[in-house]
């Protein structure tokens, strides 16, 4: 069985929403994305920074497995809704460097999002 490491930001930070989704997941650590920004599309979504300002995205940095993967991919409506990408980041503040994947919105318009799924994020 394959590991991979995906970098959540949104609702998949919160890790009850996430032990239905994907029970077989381990959180490795919260961190951040490198070079990307949190923004929302109506739901949680990261984009592209210029490495020159230095902003990182703050995720949960998951371990799951290739059936947790097929859960999160038609759970973020991949490929329609969102598509993968690879990313960098890192654990805590400035820790190691880690490279996995992420889920990014194809739409890029804004919306803003409902209390109750900020809610869920912070949790």
């Amino acid at each position: 069985m394959q590991k991979k490491i995906y970098f959540a930001y949104g609702a998949n930070t919160n890790k009850d929403a996430m032990a239905i989704r994907c029970p077989k997941a381990k959180i490795i650590c919260a961190g951040h994305i490198i070079n990307f920004r949190l923004k929302f599309n109506n739901v949680a979504d990261i984009e592209a920074t210029d490495p020159r300002y230095a902003v990182d995205a703050p995720c949960v940095i998951w371990e799951i497995t290739e059936s947790c993967e097929r859960s999160l991919d038609r759970f973020e409506s991949y490929p329609s809704l969102y598509d993968k990408i690879e990313v960098t980041g890192y654990e805590g503040t400035q820790g190691e460097s880690i490279t996995g994947f992420a889920y990014v919105m194809n739409y890029k318009g804004f919306h803003t999002p409902s209390p109750v799924y900020v809610r869920g994020i912070r949790n």
